[in-house]
């Protein structure tokens, strides 16, 4: 999986991400293969800075050709200081499971002269079974969420408080597979820097009560 993209707002610099499988890993039969994924900037020719971070293959992992998405929308943390995100689509859902989440977002800022990752991953999709048991004869309630974020004017440790927006819609869908919707809501918590990164907890776990405020 690869992409890149010139930063809107640094014309002379080109973002680039890209996922490879691990050289260096030696995993036996009981340990997880994994890849290596990275984020760049690139100018006259040269990296000028790199992220680097190791990802770890499972049931509920699926690295595809089109699994980054580059996201430069004006995430403007501060004065003078606009962020920018990748998202990895690399969420699965293993067969039967209660849900799946995805389209992780992570954001960076170039602060002191390297990429300071800033959200770790936070998802922006995510479905779970709300009611039943998945592959049961039964009818289940499964919801369906998709986030955006919005940079809230309050600031905390030097950056802008962020507020995660998920618009969430529930679907009954029987023995037959036919399916209606049968509820809508709304969900958001606001992320707050703390002064290294903005904490998104086990991820794992969202939605959740904690999280979704």
């Amino acid at each position: 999986a690869s992409a890149c993209k010139t930063l809107p707002n640094q014309p002379e610099v080109t973002l680039t991400s890209y996922i490879f499988p691990d050289s260096a890993d030696r995993h036996d039969e009981m340990s997880l293969p994994t890849s290596v994924w990275r984020v760049e900037l690139i100018s006259q020719g040269k990296v000028q800075q790199r992220f680097e971070q190791p990802i770890e293959e499972d049931a509920s992992i699926r690295i595809g050709s089109s699994s980054i998405w580059l996201d430069t929308a004006p995430y403007l943390l501060a004065k003078g200081e606009r962020a920018f995100g990748v998202r990895l689509d690399i969420g699965d859902g293993p067969s039967c499971a209660d849900g799946f989440r995805s389209r992780f977002l992570h954001l960076f800022r170039q602060h002191h002269g390297t990429i300071q990752c800033v959200m770790n991953g936070a998802p922006m999709l995510h479905t779970y079974i709300r009611k039943g048991v998945p592959c049961s004869p039964e009818k289940i309630d499964l919801e369906r969420g998709i986030s955006y974020i919005q940079v809230l004017p309050g600031i905390s440790n030097g950056l802008h408080d962020l507020r995660v927006v998920t618009k969430a819609k529930t679907e009954t869908v029987e023995q037959d597979g036919t399916s209606q919707t049968t509820s809508k809501r709304t969900l958001s918590t606001t992320l707050r820097f703390n002064g290294h990164e903005y904490p998104v907890g086990e991820w794992n776990n969202l939605p959740s009560e904690e999280w979704w405020k």
